[in-house]
């Protein structure tokens, strides 16, 4: 056996490890996310719904779209499937659907925390550079496209608003649980498009339904009104750091 071959089996064996490796991890991420899509239970759903904001916070966004992917979810199907043979929204069999909640509700299709960040700082701002940040980005954000703002804000990896991103989506879910179980609201069952404005989304999501449409729009307010401490912090903070450099320059 020539050292060729040796060097050869061994690259071999260690590329076959990698791949292994890679479809475990794979698979585990699969089983993890279709359990969440799946449950009908808040208790696994918010906690994993916390970690996949927080994940998306560090500019992981993967997590968070996952999760919120019902197109091949069964209970999601099942859902439909009743609504349709009923011609009713109501008593659906998963009415706390871990996929559905995440994406209707925790971040409305995808941008809703970030787009009430947003109407937050052009109300609040008291910088010129965020607020014309936050201009320049309102319409993209609108259809679920968050990328320029999070960047340019800067949001990803900025401590002052980490807490926010994780709390608002959780708080949404569980007051829309709650609205759903006292029967304020339905499920959503309904598939909508993407780049549906995230206010928008769980109105077509229950066939628009009226009630849904005023209880999302309170739900949205309320997400701007907990963006408002972010913001303030923001203001503070940068105001501080002038006066420091400030200071700093007179003794240079």
């Amino acid at each position: 056996m020539t050292l060729v071959t040796v060097i050869g089996g061994i690259a071999i064996g260690g590329i076959l490890y990698v791949v292994i490796s890679k479809v475990k991890a794979n698979f585990s991420l699969t089983s993890i996310v279709s359990s969440v899509e799946n449950s009908n239970n808040l208790l696994l759903t918010v906690p994993a719904t916390a970690l996949a904001s927080f994940l998306s916070w560090l500019g992981l966004e993967v997590p968070i779209l996952d999760l919120g992917n019902v197109a091949g979810s069964a209970a999601a199907t099942a859902n439909l499937t009743y609504v349709l043979r009923r011609g009713s929204v109501w008593k659906v069999p998963y009415p706390y659907l871990g996929g559905s909640m995440i994406s209707i509700y925790g971040v409305m299709g995808g941008c809703g925390t970030i787009l009430a960040l947003a109407v937050a700082i052009l109300i609040w701002g008291r910088r010129k550079e965020p607020e014309t940040v936050a201009k320049m980005n309102l319409w993209p954000l609108l259809f679920s496209s968050s990328r320029g703002f999070l960047i340019g804000l800067p949001v990803i990896l900025n401590p002052i608003y980490a807490l926010q991103l994780v709390l608002v989506p959780v708080v949404n879910m569980l007051i829309a649980a709650l609205a759903i179980f006292l029967h304020i609201v339905p499920t959503p069952v309904y598939t909508v498009l993407t780049g549906t404005p995230g206010p928008l989304v769980p109105f077509f999501a229950t066939n628009g339904n009226w009630p849904t449409l005023i209880f999302t729009i309170f739900l949205f307010c309320l997400d701007v009104v907990m963006m408002i401490p972010a913001v303030k912090l923001d203001n503070r903070t940068k105001i501080l750091l002038k006066d420091y450099e400030m200071e700093d320059d007179r003794h240079v």
